[in-house]
């Protein structure tokens, strides 16, 4: 086993540094607890997190909640929050509400009962409530979500800016009835989708209608007869949808009830994740840099248990890929 000196031999930092670093003490710089934690890992050396939380009176993990295990773009995160999780010698508790919100207050009270420092609700993983209990009493961040009123510390996209850029892409290929398959109502994000959405086809002149726009999760495969009926109901020319998943679904059903062929209506959803690659044709999206925002919320939480400054409002740039929909 390396001893503390070696250790800081190797980073190229004092004794005192490596101290710090076991300790977890914020006045460590980020580069220097890098390189720490890099050598200490090479070394094969294994902090003894149950000692540490014993002097640091933290347990030196980070609850993660998300809403479902099932949409992938969960998975791109959580990759993201795991690789800066292990560099700050922090571990992660990988936990679902599987889309019922009354499953968040159980993560909550580990937080009351010191399992846990902090808490990253993932989308929308969580009730008003849930906020109200966490706020001002534990360390929290919205991932992938905000706040409408901003009251929270949030990593997400500008989703209006997004839907915006992909109405437009859709009215400047031409389409005149565009519907939107949309995210979870409840979703501060998902009005914020719809309100860009709207202010498009005002903007152009386009009708719009209550009955050209449902609502619905990201990632049941069970939506897709909600889907079909939507889709068949209406002569659409264009389509915005909420999700990858629910964009594959809505495919799925355009060849199957319109012809072997995709019949060739414009479609642009949200995430870009693998899944969007997959499909054929492979789906024009707004992706989200998941591993990039997964990241920023593990850095952001992990300032607010070690008492560091953190940003209350982070927005990600996201990227427009014309791909073949």
């Amino acid at each position: 086993m390396p001893s503390m000196k070696e250790i800081a031999r190797k980073a190229g930092v004092s004794v005192a540094t490596v101290s710090r670093v076991f300790n977890s003490s914020p006045l460590v710089s980020e580069e220097s607890r890098t390189k720490v934690l890099k050598c200490l890992d090479e070394s094969g050396y294994h902090m003894n997190l149950q000692a540490r939380s014993l002097r640091t009176n933290r347990a030196n993990r980070i609850i993660a909640l998300m809403p479902s295990m099932r949409n992938p773009i969960f998975a791109e995160i959580i990759g993201g929050m795991c690789d800066a999780a292990k560099s700050s010698g922090y571990s992660l508790i990988l936990a679902s509400i599987e889309n019922d919100f009354g499953n968040a207050s159980q993560y909550i009270e580990m937080l009351e009962d010191k399992q846990a420092d902090g808490i990253i609700f993932i989308s929308k993983s969580f009730k008003n409530e849930d906020i109200d209990a966490v706020r001002g009493y534990y360390p929290f961040v919205l991932c992938n979500e905000m706040l409408p009123d901003g009251n929270a510390p949030y990593i997400s996209i500008d989703n209006y800016m997004a839907a915006v850029e992909a109405t437009e892409y859709l009215v400047g290929r031409g389409c005149q009835k565009i519907g939107y398959i949309s995210g979870q109502i409840e979703s501060p994000s998902t009005h914020m989708r719809v309100n860009g959405f709207k202010d498009v086809l005002t903007r152009h002149d386009i009708p719009f209608s209550d009955d050209s726009m449902i609502f619905g999760t990201n990632s049941r495969l069970s939506e897709y007869p909600k889907i079909q009926d939507f889709i068949m109901q209406h002569d659409f020319d264009g389509l915005l949808v909420n999700s990858d998943i629910k964009a594959a679904l809505a495919i799925k059903c355009l060849i199957e009830e319109r012809g072997l062929a995709y019949s060739g209506i414009r479609l642009v959803s949200f995430d870009g994740s693998y899944a969007s690659k997959l499909v054929v044709p492979a789906i024009t999206s707004i992706v989200q840099p998941m591993a990039e925002i997964g990241k920023l919320a593990i850095e952001n939480i992990i300032a607010q248990i070690e008492k560091r400054d953190f940003s209350s409002e982070t927005i990600v740039p996201y990227k427009f890929e014309i791909r073949n929909t």
